[in-house]
Order: structure tokens, then C-alpha cells, then sequence
């Protein structure tokens, strides 16, 4: 499971958040991690081509 899915469902089944303020959390977490997670992929996407032209 996704951390988006993870925290998306733990939002949807706790009851003391109104409806749209779980939305806005789960937007929130979405529109933030997603930046990180694709630079980090190719941060570490770029690493491996370096190592793999110089092991070869």
C-alpha cells in the first residue's frame, strides 16, 4: 500500500475530522510528497547511470 493510500484511508476512517478538512489534509500530503518523492527518484536514477558509466 502507497503511503497516499495509507494516509488517505487512516483519514477517511477517523471521525473527528469534518469531510472536507480530510480532503484538504489528504491533498495537502499528496501535493507535498509527490514533489520530494519524484525529485528523490531522480536523484537516485541519476546516481545509478554515474555508477554504472564508470563501472563499465
Amino acid at each position: 500500500m502507497t503511503l497516499e493510500n495509507r494516509v488517505g484511508s487512516e483519514l477517511l476512517a477517523s471521525v473527528e475530522h469534518t469531510h472536507n478538512a480530510r480532503y484538504e489534509l489528504l491533498f495537502d500530503v499528496i501535493l507535498k510528497l509527490k514533489p520530494y518523492l519524484f525529485n528523490m527518484h531522480t536523484v537516485t536514477t541519476h546516481h545509478h547511470s554515474i555508477q554504472q558509466g564508470v563501472s563499465s
